[in-house]
């Protein structure tokens, strides 16, 4: 399976077609979450709270505008994926993005902190993931964006 999202990258294939989306709000818009990374793991990706907390937690915070700077790891066919804790061997964030975003990030090292901005979409416990759509890289903004 990494193989298969590693070659993603520099795939002859053309991704498939984004759906419409509206972009990231502008930073001075209170539309961005002021929760880092570090904040929301410990509540939906370390199972300290049960299943029925989580969901009502989730609630505020699904659907929401972030901005992190995470490691990149490599393009998928749809986006991109970023670590942001050193003991992950993975990833820590899927960030799914339209395909002139994708473009720009195939330019990337693996390895570059890159700052980003989506919507939170969904999370994973089991693997520890959050999903975000409608991402963008943020360029210039405390990261190696391309």
């Amino acid at each position: 399976m990494t193989a298969a999202l590693l070659s993603a990258c520099h795939s002859n294939e053309e991704p498939s077609p984004a759906p419409a989306r509206s972009p990231p709000p502008p930073p001075d818009s209170g539309g961005l979450l002021e929760d880092s990374f570090d904040q929301l793991y410990p509540l939906f990706l370390l199972h300290k709270l049960d299943e029925r907390a989580r969901a009502q937690q989730w609630s505020r915070y699904q659907d929401r505008w972030v901005r992190w700077t995470g490691t990149f790891v490599a393009c998928t066919r749809n986006g991109a994926l970023f670590r942001h804790l050193q003991q992950t061997s993975t990833f820590d964030v899927s960030l799914e993005v339209d395909p002139a975003v994708r473009k720009r990030l195939m330019a990337v090292k693996p390895g570059t902190p890159v700052a980003y901005v989506g919507q939170l979409h969904a999370y994973d416990p089991v693997l520890g993931t959050f999903f975000l759509v409608r991402g963008d890289v943020v360029v210039g903004a405390g990261g190696g964006g391309p």
